[in-house]
């Protein structure tokens, strides 16, 4: 029998892991439940780590509070190394590991960069958009690319096989540079020792199937558990786990009411269709060499359980046809009760929609032990909900944290850069100087009185000359006297006049790193990110990765990995380096150290598919955000991905689609959206208009009466 097992999406996916995990329903002969030491003996795999840590809790609670020794838990593709190095696979631990992320990316935008300049020279004009930003950008798909390719296992000769006078002459372009591209960084890496992350998550994961394989019974109990083997790697492992003689697989959210007929077109080829929620799990039944029929639900769903209700919403379109049937199928008193604490919020603008999410979730924590989640793709979105929150004096828990291009030390790093470059323009001026970070070992009190100061000397009025020099001398050139007679509101007495100097002349000695490369045209990204670290310290204080304050110290850790990858990087002017210093920050997260109220969360979609709530939030249900846009690929046209047997850009439909069912098992679900973005009308989210369709006129027009409520 099948050791294969899927959890409906309204029951708890982690509570009803570890009560089946306790009462022996997943391996054979292994039911530790009032032995606290059993447990020990197994081994989980789950999709993150904060899933682990929930896992964790779910188990404690499942067993009573009483004292267990818990399971091993290990993330699915973070293998512990541990475990490899007392196997056959420990040769692997050694060299070469993965090159760091930062270093990659800055390496890219060097190849990107002298393509792009070798096309500009060659063709007399810029064939690929040039600025800094684009260039990264390029990079960043570039890097994207060459993960794909590792880990779909397609072979890089097989750009060879492309036509390149079947596709478009750009495509042609970019397949050779691609060719010259991975040769370049292909020696690059074996230079340095080193290997693409991808590579190197495909070697341990496989390493760690043929460890599990070797070992057979002696890997005592072993469960996957949570995720759909969207990665080939991760689901071959999948594959050796379900194939042990203690092992188990449980899968989130297998759609048990779809006809078989519908199933089966989801793999009847490689193309057919990846936007749909079950198409990632069909393909993994089919890696396991398993029929849907052989997978055994751990649990019913929940009274108010709506999975048959998604799954006619989101089936293929080869199949709609379908819903001619379907008060057959799902009369009108199953589609009332699935959606009966279902409620729709059409909001004006983003402002609206986040006031109102802040008013679900605080209601919330008025009803006794209610818990509730906001789960979305806009991030924009969270962190105007966590502002609203704060309003009301509550702190939420945002796992997403906040991007560090966006916190205050991230602002002041890109000032410093912009202001130097513009020459100390009175605007980046102001804007650094009122930065709280700044200091120029002055008292909070003496340089606040200074830049007011220096603000009416010389911020007004006539632009000084150019540079920290042309601000020294209009300092020193000020006629309190005369400027007075012409303009009363600039009265600046003689002590005032001599603040302004004192700061301006800190200022000329802590921007002197930067302003010494302002003219001296293309330099090596490594001396500017050195004269940048120095700028900013001498405006500020030493620069530390273990600083209270986790902003700052993430972005230490930001400026110390690209100094340390620089190297590799393009030459680029200041102001070059001013536009891109954003771009080389984009990637970094914060998240703060202290946890806010535990009953509402701010969750991913990934994470939430683990995380049971009794009411969650759909937030920014909008095409283009849920599901996120169809990300076309700069280097290689849809064909010519087809040819290889990449992905389409439709895959990522098919995850959030999966992600919006599983979300939808909560026992509260409010659906909300803004009526407009940016000022133009906004599109609701194909899912909602699916979602509206199979519930009918009646249900869906209480749904939206309920949300206006």
């Amino acid at each position: 029998m099948s050791r294969v097992f899927t959890i409906p999406s309204s029951a708890p996916f982690l509570k009803t892991l570890a009560h089946a995990m306790l009462d022996g329903h997943l391996v054979p002969g292994f039911a530790p439940r009032g032995d606290p030491l059993a447990l020990a003996s197994a081994t989980i795999y789950l999709p993150t780590r904060r899933a682990g840590r929930l896992f964790a809790d779910a188990m404690l609670e499942a067993v009573g509070g009483e004292a267990v020794l818990l399971p091993r838990i290990v993330p699915l593709g973070d293998v512990d190394e541990d475990a490899l190095a007392f196997s056959e696979e420990a040769a692997l631990l050694a060299p070469p590991q993965a090159v760091a992320g930062v270093h990659r990316r800055i390496a890219l935008a060097g190849l990107v960069a002298r393509w792009r300049d070798a096309l500009a020279e060659g063709e007399g004009q810029a064939v690929v958009a040039a600025g800094p930003a684009a260039t990264m950008a390029l990079a960043d798909e570039l890097g994207r690319l060459f993960d794909q390719m590792t880990t779909a296992g397609i072979a890089w000769s097989r750009l060879d096989d492309l036509v390149p006078e079947e596709h478009d002459a750009y495509f042609e372009i970019s397949l050779q540079f691609l060719r010259i591209a991975r040769q370049a960084w292909g020696a690059h890496l074996e230079e340095m020792g080193l290997v693409d992350p991808a590579e190197r998550r495909d070697a341990l994961v496989g390493a760690e199937e043929r460890r599990l394989a070797a070992l057979g019974a002696g890997a005592g109990p072993v469960i996957a558990a949570g995720s759909t083997g969207s990665l080939p790697t991760t689901a071959r492992l999948l594959k050796a786990i379900a194939s042990l003689p203690q092992g188990a697989v449980v899968l989130p959210g297998l759609d048990l009411h779809m006809e078989e007929t519908a199933f089966q077109l989801l793999t009847a080829d490689a193309t057919s269709a990846p936007d749909h929620p079950q198409f990632g799990l069909a393909k993994l039944l089919a890696t396991l060499g398993l029929e849907r029929r052989d997978v055994t639900a751990l649990a019913t769903p929940a009274p108010w359980g709506r999975e048959a209700l998604l799954s006619e919403a989101l089936r293929q379109s080869e199949t709609a046809e379908q819903w001619a049937t379907l008060s057959e199928r799902l009369p009108d008193a199953k589609r009332a009760q699935a959606l009966a604490e279902v409620r729709v919020v059409k909001a004006l603008d983003p402002r609206e929609e986040a006031l109102a999410v802040a008013l679900e979730l605080r209601d919330a924590l008025t009803k006794p032990d209610m818990r509730a989640a906001l789960v979305t793709h806009d991030r924009d979105l969270a962190r105007r909900v966590a502002a609203e929150l704060e309003r009301f004096g509550i702190t939420i828990d945002d796992s997403a944290g906040v991007p560090l291009a966006e916190t205050q030390p991230a602002r002041l790093a890109r000032l410093v850069a912009k202001t130097v470059a513009e020459g100390c323009a009175p605007v980046p001026l102001f804007a650094l100087l009122s930065q709280p970070g700044l200091s120029l070992d002055l008292a909070p009190e003496v340089l606040a009185e200074a830049v007011a100061a220096l603000e009416l000397i010389a911020l007004r009025g006539p632009r000084p000359r150019s540079g920290a020099a042309g601000l020294a001398a209009a300092v020193a050139a000020f006629d309190a006297a005369k400027i007075h007679e012409r303009d009363p509101r600039r009265r600046v007495g003689e002590d005032r006049q001599a603040l302004a100097a004192d700061l301006v002349g800190r200022l000329v000695t802590a921007l002197e790193p930067l302003s010494a490369l302002a003219e001296a045209g293309k330099v090596p990204l490594a001396d500017l990110v050195a004269a940048h670290i120095a700028t900013i310290e001498a405006l500020t204080a030493p620069l530390d990765p273990d600083a209270e304050d986790p902003a700052w110290a993430s972005l230490a850790e930001a400026l110390i990995d690209i100094r340390d990858g620089a190297p590799a990087g393009p030459a680029m002017t200041l102001a070059a380096y001013a536009d891109a210093i954003s771009a080389l920050l984009a990637d970094r997260v914060v998240r703060p150290r202290q946890r806010g109220e535990e009953r509402i969360r701010i969750l991913g979609p990934l994470e939430a598919r683990l995380v049971a709530v009794d009411r969650v939030v759909l937030g920014g249900l909008v095409e283009g955000s849920w599901p996120p846009e169809t990300r076309t690929d700069p280097w290689l046209s849809r064909p010519m991905r087809a040819e290889l047997g990449l992905d389409q850009p439709e895959r990522r439909i098919g995850l959030a689609a999966h992600d919006f069912a599983q979300a939808f098992g909560a026992r509260e679900v409010v659906l909300t959206y803004p009526d407009k973005v940016g000022g133009t009308q906004s599109v609701p989210s194909r899912f909602l208009q699916r979602l509206s369709t199979v519930a009918g006129e009646d249900l869906w027009q209480a749904a939206i009466a309920r949300g206006e409520a």
